[in-house]
C-alpha cells in the first residue's frame, strides 16, 4: 500500500494512504484499493477517493510506511475547513494513470 500526496489547483493539498494506485476514469483521478490477491486494479477493486483530473496539479507517492492504517483520505492546509457552514470536501479530483 502506498501514500499519495495531491496537489490541486484551489492551493489545497490533499493526503491519500493506504492504497494501492491510482488511474483515470473519464473526467476523474480515482484512488484504489486492489481486490484480495489481485495484481491489477479491476472490477473488484475498492474506490477510495476520486478528483477531478482538471483540478489535479501533482500527485506525488510518498515515503511508504508499513505500519500506515488503510484508506485514510485527509485534507491539509485546506482553507475555510473549519467552517461549520461548509460541508464535508467531496472526493471530486482527477485520477492519473500510475
Amino acid at each position: 500500500m502506498s501514500t499519495f500526496q495531491i496537489a490541486l489547483t484551489n492551493d489545497r493539498t490533499e493526503i491519500v494512504d493506504g492504497v494501492d494506485g491510482y488511474e483515470q476514469e473519464g473526467a476523474m483521478t480515482t484512488f484504489f484499493i486492489r481486490g484480495s490477491s489481485r495484481q491489477v486494479i479491476d472490477s473488484w477493486s475498492v474506490r477510495v477517493a476520486s478528483y477531478r483530473t482538471a483540478e489535479i496539479q501533482t500527485i506525488r507517492r510518498m515515503t511508504a510506511d508499513a505500519t500506515a492504517a488503510p484508506a485514510i483520505v485527509s485534507a491539509v492546509d485546506a482553507p475555510g475547513l473549519d467552517d461549520p457552514g461548509l460541508a464535508d470536501p467531496v472526493f471530486d479530483a482527477p485520477v492519473l494513470a500510475s
